[in-house]
């Protein structure tokens, strides 16, 4: 039993690390998205990680809600973004917010 118990404990170890290298390369791509002005792929990208609580695709939905890129702009919805990014420290999140 203890050694099934291991088992499960390594394989749930092991799929954490791979979600955490898709999030990572998702992150990625939608900041690549951004670059080069595709920003409603960047708006989904960036949803899906900031759904997982990556607080830079959280100031990153911030930013595309205030300047209207990707989506309409909305400031309220920006502020919930920023709010989310700031709780988990990101500063330039806070001092958005200041």
């Amino acid at each position: 039993m203890v050694r099934f118990l291991e088992q499960m404990l390594i394989g749930s170890l092991f799929l954490s690390a791979l979600t955490g290298f898709a999030l990572a390369d998702t992150l990625s791509d939608a900041r690549r998205a951004h670059r080069a002005g595709n920003y409603q792929e960047a708006v989904e990208l960036f949803r899906l990680v900031a759904a997982n609580g990556d607080a830079d695709a959280r100031y990153a939905l911030g930013s595309m809600y205030t300047y209207g890129e990707g989506v309409l702009s909305d400031y309220q919805e920006a502020e919930k973004w920023y709010r989310l990014a700031a709780v988990q420290g990101h500063k330039d999140a806070q001092y958005t917010l200041v």
